[in-house]
């Protein structure tokens, strides 16, 4: 928590270990005993993050399908893969801040991974209900495919349309990804 507070308001390269600890109150051995670096605890936040939406997509879900008729197994796949789609871009709406940071800051490169990795992982499970469905593509591809191009519409939101609002990135990537799934 207290490095996405420091990054509202500073490049991500800018901030400093210490300025970490200062804001949350702990000491040096307390954060090298759990990490490297601020890197590492970046990438940490990412698996905080991934907790996140995974609630954040089941608790959707779960509201939809009490709401909707009885879908088939891959129909609810696919509206997992989008209301996962979602809850990543709600997030992001609600940190814009960060994202600029990380991104002026340098520090890019190292969330892209993780979120690639991270939608990867969420959305693999999904792929497999879909094993019966006719696709254009290996099984493997269409996972890259899919949480790569989340990535890059985010990172394209973030950099030529953030005024856009979240619902809309969302929807432009379920256009985007339909004709796959």
């Amino acid at each position: 928590m207290a490095l996405m507070q420091l990054l509202e308001t500073e490049p991500y390269h800018e901030i400093t270990v210490q300025q970490i600890l200062d804001r949350a109150d702990v000491g040096r051995s307390t954060f090298y005993g759990h990490f490297h670096d601020k890197d590492q605890l970046l990438v940490w936040g990412i698996s905080n993050l991934e907790r996140d939406l995974i609630a954040l997509t089941d608790k959707e879900m779960t509201r939809r399908t009490q709401s909707a008729r009885r879908r088939t197994h891959a129909a609810d796949a696919r509206e997992r893969i989008f209301v996962l789609s979602l809850a990543l871009f709600e997030h992001a709406e609600s940190h814009k801040g960060v994202y600029r940071s990380l991104k002026a800051g340098g520090a890019w490169y190292v969330v892209r991974a993780g979120f690639e990795a991270m939608l990867a992982r969420l959305i693999q499970p999904e792929i497999r209900k879909l094993k019966n469905v006719a696709r254009p593509v290996p099984s493997e591809l269409l996972l890259h495919f899919l949480s790569a191009t989340a990535v890059e519409v985010l990172t394209w939101w973030m950099e030529r349309s953030p005024k856009l609002p979240a619902q809309q990135v969302a929807r432009a990537y379920r256009r985007l990804i339909h004709s796959m799934i």
